[in-house]
This record gives structure tokens, C-alpha cells and sequence, in this order.
């Protein structure tokens, strides 16, 4: 391949699932990804601190349409916008409009004018679809009722609206333990890690994105260290297309430029 279309192909947009426990550096990661960046934040405030620290940071606003948001600029140059972090939070939970607002935003943004979209975190977005759906007319007869509304509304853009953005895409996601049964489903055989989503949606979100990375915590060396792996093992769902490199210690100064230094086109 000529060297110039490799070049061309170096660091293209792509959409990248990344999920872990708390405090394994997953958002710190994603706020080196390519700017400009529009973070869409779900999490409770203080969790957007590695989004803040890049820059000059605005007061809170709002957009006539209500939505709180607030802007991070570049420190060199006073002109230059790094960040914008709109915020979707439920603070009234028996009147939910967050994830109204969320798609508001989504229909109305013109996403070309960024390098990337954060979604920060799916798990709260999860539980703004949950609050949504069951403000929705129903029987609350076998309990199935909100969890399948709510995973009716995510899909939607999870498996059709997202395959069409082409800025890099990025979902962070917590952890959850999964119970593997044997063929004859008489005992538990293993324990798996997936993304915390609802039901089967666990398993598919692993199979929707392109780039699926873990951040988890190994005692190495006699010292607890944050891993990012991006290949499948007995016990985490990853996968990688760059190839990123797997199993490296994610430090505070490894970032969005260290996954693509495989690249071979």
C-alpha cells in the first residue's frame, strides 16, 4: 500500500466502547481523543474533572432549550475551543426529562464541527431511559415492562443512528459479573466481565463497536496497576482494529496517540 493512503487511514474516525470500574482512568483516556470534543455527560458533576483540566474552563450556561453546558478552552490560544460538556442529569425522577433533552440534543447538533463525541457514561444514560420508560403508561405486572422500553429506546441509537456519525465516537461504560452455566446449566463454570447493560444489551454492545477496551486493575510487581486491554480473554469481551496495544499500563500520560502507535494500514 502506497505510503500515502496509509498515512490517510492513521487515526480515522472510529467508535470506541470502553468500560471498567470506577476510578481506572476510562474518562481520563478519552479526554486526550481528538479535539474539538463534545462530551455528553450523564455522571453525577466532579466525575467531568478530567474533561475540565485541559484548559480554561467557562462558567455553567444554558442553551435556550434549558440544556446546562459549559466549554473548556485552550490555555495558548484564548480563541480556541477544546471541550464542550453538555450535561443530562434526572433531579426530579417522578417528572424525567433528561433523556428527552438528550435526544433534543442529539437531533439538533451539527456533530461535523467536532472530532469527537463522548457519551459519559451509558450507564447513567441507561438509568435516564429507565426513569423515562417508566413515566410511560403501563402495567407494572412481571416487572419486564421499563427494562425492555428502555433498552427499545437506547438500540435505537446504539445499533442505527450511531453507525452513521463519522467523528471518532466514544462510549464509556462500568463493569459488571456476569455467571457462565455449563451446557446442562447444573453449575456455574466461570465468571465473565461485560459492560453493565441491561440483559442481553451487555453482550451486544461488545459485538457494535469496532474498538472495545477494558480498564481493569492487576497487582504487578508487588503494586496494584490500571491495565487497558484491547483483546478478548477467558475473561473480558475486547476487541481491537487498529490494532491497539493490549494489556499496557494506562498511566496518567498514555493517551489517544498510544493506541494508534501499531497502525500499519
Amino acid at each position: 500500500m502506497p505510503e500515502e493512503f496509509v498515512e490517510s487511514l492513521k487515526e480515522q474516525p472510529s467508535h470506541y466502547l470502553i468500560y471498567g470500574s470506577g476510578g481506572t482512568r476510562k474518562s481520563t483516556l478519552v479526554a486526550t481523543f481528538p479535539k474539538p470534543m463534545i462530551v455528553h455527560h450523564t455522571d453525577p458533576f466532579s466525575k467531568d474533572n478530567p474533561y475540565l483540566r485541559k484548559g480554561r474552563v467557562t462558567d455553567f450556561k444554558k442553551t435556550p432549550d434549558g440544556i446546562l453546558y459549559r466549554e473548556v478552552y485552550s490555555n495558548k490560544n484564548p480563541d480556541k475551543l477544546l471541550i464542550r460538556i453538555e450535561y443530562f442529569h434526572d433531579t426530579d425522577p417522578d417528572c424525567p426529562t433528561g433523556f428527552e433533552m438528550w435526544e433534543h440534543q442529539i437531533a439538533t447538533t451539527d456533530f461535523s464541527q467536532y472530532k469527537t463525541w463522548a457519551i459519559d457514561s451509558y450507564t447513567s444514560l441507561e438509568a435516564l431511559a429507565r426513569l423515562k420508560a417508566n413515566s410511560l403508561p403501563h402495567k407494572n405486572e412481571d416487572g419486564w415492562f421499563v427494562p425492555n422500553e428502555a433498552r427499545k429506546m437506547l438500540e435505537r441509537y446504539m445499533r442505527h443512528v450511531f453507525f452513521g456519525v463519522y467523528i471518532n465516537l466514544v462510549l464509556i461504560a462500568h463493569v459488571t459479573r456476569e455467571r457462565v452455566q455449563s451446557d446442562t446449566n447444573e453449575s456455574m463454570i466461570s465468571n465473565v466481565y461485560a459492560p453493565a447493560a441491561i440483559g442481553q444489551f451487555k453482550e451486544d454492545l461488545t459485538r457494535i463497536f469496532p474498538e472495545t477496551y477494558v480498564t481493569r486493575v492487576v497487582k504487578k510487581d508487588g503494586e496494584h496497576k490500571i491495565i487497558l486491554q484491547t483483546e478478548i480473554s477467558s475473561k473480558y469481551s475486547a476487541c481491537t482494529q487498529i490494532p491497539a496495544p493490549n494489556n499496557v499500563e494506562l498511566t496518567a500520560d498514555f493517551g489517544y496517540k498510544d493506541l494508534w502507535k501499531n497502525f500499519k494500514g
